[in-house]
């Protein structure tokens, strides 16, 4: 399964699934701004945003700089376009304070 979302606007947005199979499941989100998140009283929790990535090649990665620094990050990262008809979904690698590795892979 590989959920893939476009149009997505500040009150909504449209999803597919990718899906070599039948199945039945529970589609859960998180919706947030772009930048930081802070928790109940107002520290800096995490991080939002976006990164275009221009998958030239399958063995490509691309370094995403947080704007902070965090201890023991965890992170998670979605495709957010839909061009083609392939299955693609993301991979992360070296998941540090200051930054993550990301690709696109179909």
């Amino acid at each position: 399964m590989s959920p893939r979302l476009q149009n997505v606007h500040s009150t909504d947005f449209e999803i597919t699934i990718d899906d070599v199979g039948d199945f039945a499941s529970e589609l859960v989100y998180l919706a947030t701004e772009e930048g930081y998140i802070r928790d109940t009283l107002g520290r800096i929790a995490g991080e939002a945003g976006t990164k275009w990535v221009d998958q030239s090649s399958p063995d490509t990665w691309e370094t995403c700089d947080f704007d902070g620094r965090y201890e023991d990050p965890v992170a998670f990262a979605q495709v957010m376009t839909h061009r083609g008809p392939q299955p693609c979904h993301t991979r992360l690698k070296d998941v540090g304070s200051g930054s993550l590795d990301v690709k696109v892979e179909e």
